[in-house]
Protein backbone atom coordinates (compact mmCIF):
# COMPACT_ATOMS: atom_id res chain seq x y z
CA UNK A 1 0.00 0.00 0.00
CA UNK A 2 1.59 3.65 -1.09
CA UNK A 3 1.48 5.49 2.12
CA UNK A 4 3.04 8.74 0.01
CA UNK A 5 0.46 11.74 -0.18
CA UNK A 6 1.07 12.74 -3.47
CA UNK A 7 -1.08 13.55 -6.21
CA UNK A 8 -4.81 14.53 -6.28
CA UNK A 9 -4.85 12.81 -3.10
CA UNK A 10 -7.79 13.82 -0.61
CA UNK A 11 -4.81 13.60 2.49
CA UNK A 12 -2.28 15.65 0.35
CA UNK A 13 -5.02 18.67 -0.01
CA UNK A 14 -5.45 18.69 3.97
CA UNK A 15 -2.12 18.12 4.81
CA UNK A 16 -1.72 21.22 2.96
CA UNK A 17 -4.30 23.15 4.40
CA UNK A 18 -2.66 21.96 8.29
CA UNK A 19 0.87 22.92 6.90
CA UNK A 20 -0.50 26.83 6.09
CA UNK A 21 -2.73 26.96 9.60
CA UNK A 22 -0.04 26.24 11.05
CA UNK A 23 2.48 28.53 8.96
CA UNK A 24 -0.11 31.33 10.17
CA UNK A 25 0.06 30.29 14.18
CA UNK A 26 3.16 32.24 14.73
CA UNK A 27 2.18 35.58 13.65
CA UNK A 28 -0.83 35.97 14.87
CA UNK A 29 0.93 34.49 18.50
CA UNK A 30 3.38 37.32 18.29
CA UNK A 31 0.35 39.45 17.12
CA UNK A 32 -1.48 39.32 20.12
CA UNK A 33 1.09 39.16 22.22
CA UNK A 34 1.72 42.52 21.23
CA UNK A 35 -1.33 43.60 21.15
CA UNK A 36 -2.06 42.97 25.03
CA UNK A 37 1.20 44.81 25.98
CA UNK A 38 0.85 48.00 23.45
CA UNK A 39 -2.54 48.02 22.09
CA UNK A 40 -3.75 47.70 18.73
CA UNK A 41 -1.12 49.74 16.79
CA UNK A 42 1.05 46.57 17.56
CA UNK A 43 -0.47 44.13 15.77
CA UNK A 44 0.56 44.48 12.25
CA UNK A 45 4.38 45.19 13.18
CA UNK A 46 4.90 42.15 15.81
CA UNK A 47 3.19 39.67 12.74
CA UNK A 48 5.15 40.74 10.13
CA UNK A 49 8.45 40.46 12.46
CA UNK A 50 7.10 37.04 13.59
CA UNK A 51 6.38 36.09 9.80
CA UNK A 52 10.55 37.29 8.96
CA UNK A 53 11.79 35.51 12.31
CA UNK A 54 10.51 32.16 11.21
CA UNK A 55 11.26 32.39 7.48
CA UNK A 56 15.36 31.99 7.38
CA UNK A 57 15.70 32.75 3.73
CA UNK A 58 14.81 36.11 4.08
CA UNK A 59 17.61 36.59 6.98
CA UNK A 60 20.15 38.17 6.10
CA UNK A 61 23.93 35.99 6.26
CA UNK A 62 26.45 38.11 8.17
CA UNK A 63 29.73 37.29 7.87
CA UNK A 64 29.11 34.36 5.56
CA UNK A 65 27.08 32.27 7.97
CA UNK A 66 23.81 31.47 6.61
CA UNK A 67 20.69 31.66 9.26
CA UNK A 68 18.94 27.64 8.70
CA UNK A 69 16.92 27.80 11.55
CA UNK A 70 13.51 30.04 12.22
CA UNK A 71 12.81 31.02 15.34
CA UNK A 72 9.16 29.17 15.58
CA UNK A 73 7.03 29.82 18.75
CA UNK A 74 9.74 31.42 21.51
CA UNK A 75 11.08 33.77 18.70
CA UNK A 76 7.16 34.96 18.24
CA UNK A 77 6.78 35.03 21.88
CA UNK A 78 10.03 37.18 22.34
CA UNK A 79 8.78 39.24 19.69
CA UNK A 80 5.72 40.13 20.06
CA UNK A 81 6.83 40.89 23.89
CA UNK A 82 9.55 43.37 22.62
CA UNK A 83 6.94 45.46 20.10
CA UNK A 84 4.63 45.28 22.43
CA UNK A 85 6.75 47.58 25.09
CA UNK A 86 8.31 49.42 22.06
CA UNK A 87 5.07 50.34 20.94
CA UNK A 88 3.84 51.25 24.13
Amino acid sequence: MNHKLAGNHFLSYMSGIGGLAFLLMIPILGGYIANSIGGRAAIVPAMLASIVGNTPKLFYPIGGLAVITPTGFLGAIMIGIAIGYLVR
